[in-house]
């Protein structure tokens, strides 16, 4: 697992489809309640998604998943608005 989270290209077989759509959401600084409406679930799904994305990729903090995603491109803080999926 050490050498699959180290991969540049390994997140799409750690993570799946539902939580490689949600992480852009989850590091633009949308509430839980916000992504959820936006996509028809409930703000505790959102939460499982979050840590299930977290403990897979051995995070411990939302800012280190906000830090992780802008370093694998999926989030993108120089052009404000950027968001790649």
């Amino acid at each position: 697992m050490r050498a699959t989270r180290t991969d540049p290209a390994a997140f799409f077989k750690i993570l799946s489809s539902r939580e490689l759509s949600m992480l852009p959401l989850l590091c633009q600084g949308f509430t839980d309640v916000q992504i959820a409406e936006q996509n028809g679930l409930c703000p505790a799904t959102i939460k499982s998604h979050r840590q299930h994305i977290m403990a897979k990729l051995n995070l411990h903090r939302t800012s280190d998943l906000i830090r992780w995603a802008a370093e694998k491109g999926f989030v993108d803080f120089s052009r404000p608005g950027r968001v790649r999926f």
